[in-house]
């Protein structure tokens, strides 16, 4: 289990999860260690397959021991480290995008209930506002998602990221983790691979062929470095640094915005 996956599927649950049921994956320690998974107290309930019936039982806690209630067996004793939860940290998480993305308006608490704003990156054409929600699958998610917006100004454009669903709220679309996200092992962190730009549904305006001559020379740029094991991990990081090498190329020509490096950066790693 990659750790783009295995977080979307802590995600996706919503509540605290046996650890056990994910800690013999590489990733679940690399995302313990980078402060995206918590471990905090015990989960609330679990499947009891000791009977003939398995079924949920609550943990409770009784005579200084830990278990659970069977119909059929009564009180199962279990050990308290088998029970620990697993909760995925969200305002890491959310941070840690924010980050990587450079937004401005960040808000390092949820807004309402679990749906948080990332913050907002800039754009050829304005603007695009990135929101979080955990879950956009059923008709509650999006109910819940329509209430917190109304508590923010309303955006022309925008994404919301999610782990699982792909149900939206014009005008702004829905991506997945899965869709837009990797993971940097060396700074081990998420990263945003998508473009951005393409999922909010923005137009590329092209003005006197010059959008093209700076997509072919910054994509060639990006390649050669990409080739020279030069290019840094983070999006970020690397669209700086092929400003630098366009500036110290070409001297003569007007520069790029970092803004339109980062969309072709997005686009030659996704492979589109």
């Amino acid at each position: 289990m990659d750790p783009v996956s295995l977080f979307a599927d802590l995600v996706a649950q919503r509540r605290g999860v046996l650890a056990d049921v994910y800690s013999m994956h590489s990733a679940y320690t690399m995302l313990c260690d980078a402060g995206l998974i918590n471990e905090e107290g015990v989960v609330s309930s679990i499947v009891c397959d000791d009977c003939n019936i398995p079924h949920d039982a609550e943990i409770a806690f009784k005579n200084q021991r830990y278990g659970y209630f069977c119909p059929e067996l009564g009180f199962i004793e279990r050990d308290r480290a088998s029970l620990i939860a697993a909760q995925p940290n969200v305002a890491a998480f959310v941070a840690q995008l924010a980050d990587d993305l450079e937004c401005k308006r960040r808000k390092p608490t949820p807004i309402a209930g679990d749906f948080w704003r990332v913050g907002a990156i800039e754009a050829p054409e304005g603007n695009i506002v990135i929101y979080f929600k955990p879950t956009l699958r059923s008709g509650q998610d999006l109910r819940d998602l329509e209430c917190a917006l109304m508590l923010e100004v309303r955006a022309p454009v925008g994404i919301i990221l999610t782990a699982d669903g792909t149900l939206s709220k014009p005008p702004f679309n829905t991506i997945t983790f899965e869709d837009s996200l990797g993971y940097d092992q060396t700074l081990n962190a998420f990263i945003v691979d998508a473009d951005l730009w393409a999922v909010a549904g923005i137009p590329v305006v092209r003005k006197g062929g010059r959008p093209n001559e700076f997509e072919k020379l910054v994509t060639n740029l990006i390649l050669e470095r990409k080739k020279a094991g030069l290019s840094p991990l983070g999006r970020n990081q690397d669209a700086k640094a092929v400003l630098v090498d366009y500036t110290a190329q070409h001297p003569d020509k007007e520069p790029p915005s970092l803004a339109t490096i980062k969309r072709y950066v997005s686009k030659v790693r996704s492979g589109s």
